[in-house]
Formats: C-alpha cells, sequence, structure tokens
C-alpha cells in the first residue's frame, strides 16, 4: 500500500493539485461499517494513506471522497454522520486531509 501510493503520487507529482486518497470506505446500510478491504489489515490505513500521499506531493489536497451523503437526513443521514465522524477523527489524529468529495450522479 506504501509503495503503490508513493510511486503514483511520486509519478504524477505537481501535475494534480489534489488527490481522493480514501474512496467509498463507508458501507451503505445497517451499521455504515468500515467496508471490508486487504487494507484494513494495515493498521491506522487511512492515516497512514494520507500521510504517504502528503509525503509524495505536499502540495497537493487531499481528500475522502463517498457517495450518498449529500444530504443529512432521510436515509442518508446514518452515512453521511458516520462519514463525518471518521473524517473528524482523522483530521483529530493530525491526518493531513483537506477535504471531503461528494460523489454524486445527477
Amino acid at each position: 500500500m506504501k509503495d503503490y501510493i508513493k510511486t503514483t503520487v511520486t509519478r504524477y507529482k505537481g501535475k494534480f493539485y489534489i488527490w481522493d486518497v480514501i474512496n467509498e470506505v463507508i458501507a451503505d446500510s445497517g451499521s455504515y461499517e468500515i467496508r471490508a478491504s486487504p487494507y484494513a489489515k494495515v493498521d491506522d490505513f487511512m492515516c497512514k494513506a494520507f500521510k504517504w500521499a502528503n509525503s509524495a506531493d505536499p502540495k497537493a489536497l487531499l481528500f475522502y471522497n463517498d457517495y450518498n451523503i449529500e444530504v443529512p437526513f432521510g436515509w442518508q443521514l446514518g452515512k453521511a454522520v458516520k462519514v463525518y465522524n471518521l473524517v473528524k477523527s482523522l483530521k483529530d489524529a493530525g491526518c493531513p486531509i483537506h477535504g471531503v468529495g461528494f460523489q454524486a450522479h445527477f
């Protein structure tokens, strides 16, 4: 994971000003838990991913991206709150995350 992030971000350093570092990690329903992923075996994988991307291109803005979080009420409320809490916890832990991408198909 570290090699992939550092290699990719370094290769395109200065060519992109924004990276979606973590994408669609929250499940859509139920308890809105983190989706199963081989990367979840890496302790603190999300914060590490942001830190590795930041070290490869310190000028780039780094984002968490997800869908079904744009309207914080009704059936989307649970997921929107979960994403908010996730991003807040990453920020509070000192992870270099600069924003949230709201993926939508209109």
